[in-house]
């Protein structure tokens, strides 16, 4: 295994020497796979380039002992590791790097789940029609593993999509789907997320009352929830939908929890 601590003091933090140096004595090479990946993944979100430094360690060791699922999930953490410093181009490099590891592993969740990520990336490029496709695959996967939840969040997934072309009442078709498995499953963040999402949809249309409707019934499931960030978008729509009906009274209490919530 190469290791980079003769360079690391000047290169990154003192936590990610201390991280490598602890895992380069663990005898096993698997279980220093392991431990990279799970090491990088704790960081991932806080510290992607830190994060990166490990995965890419993991990438290393796991390729020179054949160690493909391990591979599979180095290259994917670090393709997430860009993505959250919104580099699409390099997080999609490096998907589509681990995505025929998994199909020769015949793992399917992982490659639905892979295939949901990559869709995510190229919608972050705008490219629609690329992002539909990995969408669509996605889906087909998930719903022949019976993974409806899975399948839901892609559908939800498709309609955000459409929103984004300003393609209105196409989307609402592909909400309606996830709200019917969403609320038959008894999940109460997709089925808020979903309710709130076609009410995004009606406000846009110009139907205030039903944006009103779909958005109110996202806030009651949002109130038993503790994500002050998705209540807080609430309430700035709910605003939104009250000003456009002349009602600014209720317009402005709204704005002011939106503001409260998001202080």
């Amino acid at each position: 295994m190469t290791l980079l601590l003769l360079f690391a003091p000047c290169a990154f933090g003192q936590r990610v020497v201390n991280i490598l140096d602890r895992i380069s004595k663990q005898k096993s090479p698997i279980e220093q796979v392991d431990s990279f990946n799970k090491s990088g993944y704790d960081i991932l979100f806080t510290n992607p380039g830190e994060a990166r430094i490990l995965f890419s360690e993991a990438q290393s060791i796991a390729s020179e002992n054949k160690y493909w699922s391990g591979l599979a999930l180095a290259l994917k953490y670090k393709a997430i590791s860009y993505d959250v410093q919104g580099n699409a181009n390099e997080a999609i490099n490096h998907y589509l790097q681990a995505l025929p590891i998994l199909e020769k592993l015949q793992d399917t969740i992982g490659v639905a789940r892979l295939k949901n990520n990559i869709g995510i990336a190229y919608k972050n490029l705008n490219d629609f029609r690329s992002a539909t496709k990995y969408y669509d695959e996605s889906i087909h996967l998930k719903r022949l593993m019976h993974d409806r939840r899975g399948a839901a969040y892609g559908y939800n997934n498709l309609g955000e999509l459409k929103i984004l072309q300003h393609h209105y009442e196409e989307a609402l078709p592909f909400f309606d789907r996830a709200f019917s498995i969403l609320d038959s499953i008894q999940d109460l963040t997709g089925t808020a997320t979903v309710l709130s999402n076609i009410g995004d949809v009606y406000l846009r249309l110009g139907d205030y009352k039903k944006s009103l409707e779909f958005t109110l019934k996202a806030k009651k499931i949002e109130e038993k929830e503790k994500n002050d960030v998705n209540k807080a978008a609430s309430f700035l729509q709910l605003a939104k939908g009250y000003y456009r009906l002349g009602q600014a009274t209720y317009a402005e209490r709204m704005l002011d929890s939106a503001e409260y919530l998001a202080a």
